[in-house]
């Protein structure tokens, strides 16, 4: 029934009917929000522009910035449970929580600076960044170091979602859809549609669905 909805100009909007109504919620302030993760329906982060993280313990009735610097762009949140989560942007920028965002901790220590569109763990150690043109970074103890994969492409990549430690898929500019079966070592390349793909989402091995200029649903892991 409960979910939020993040944007521009400081924008969240929460339903409790299944998205068929929708109300502001005041989160004071005016700057783009990127990204919004709950891990319950009370506990919850949003990031944005400037570096703005916010996070709510009343269900989004109200908002207190936790942002630890500013001047550079947070794109994208994942939490792994109600303590350890992560988000990424601009400038190569990794921040890792582990006290379920009341404190961040930079953990980026990769050398070239890279716009960072997504992120998503699939445990507390193991998890992958994408980004701009076609990069892909992988994670295996928890942030501290990263592994540059190959993805075959310099397109934008936009999205990322791991079904289990093997199996992901990952969206972009220019209808791109990436797949691997082996955690991210090897990534297959077709194309879905003819537009940008911006977003995508796995409930479970077989079905998911992905968002951009249209919406597209598989019932068989992306085949």
């Amino acid at each position: 029934n409960t979910g939020w909805i993040v944007g521009s100009q400081g924008t969240i909007l929460k339903t409790t009917n299944r998205g068929s109504e929708w109300t502001k919620m005041h989160s004071g302030i005016i700057t783009n929000l990127n990204s919004v993760h709950f891990f319950d329906e009370d506990n919850g982060i949003a990031v944005g522009d400037d570096a703005v993280i916010l996070k709510t313990t009343d269900g989004g009735s109200s908002w207190n910035n936790v942002s630890i610097a500013n001047g550079y762009e947070l794109t994208s949140i994942y939490f792994v449970d109600k303590n350890y989560g992560w988000t990424v942007g601009s400038e190569s920028k990794i921040l890792k929580t582990t006290d379920s965002g009341n404190t961040w901790q930079l953990i980026s220590n990769v050398e070239n600076s890279y716009m960072f569109r997504s992120v998503f763990f699939i445990d507390q150690n193991t998890g992958w960044v994408v980004g701009d043109e076609g990069i892909i970074m992988k994670t295996t103890d928890g942030g501290n170091n990263w592994i540059l994969q190959t993805s075959n492409t310099t397109l934008n990549l936009n999205s990322v979602v791991f079904t289990d430690a093997n199996t992901g898929s990952i969206v972009g500019d220019n209808a791109i859809y990436l797949k691997t079966s082996d955690g991210g070592t090897n990534w297959s390349q077709r194309t879905i549609g003819t537009w940008r793909l911006s977003s995508i989402y796995f409930v479970d091995q077989n079905v998911g669905w992905i968002v951009g200029t249209n919406i597209y649903k598989t019932v068989n892991g992306g085949v």
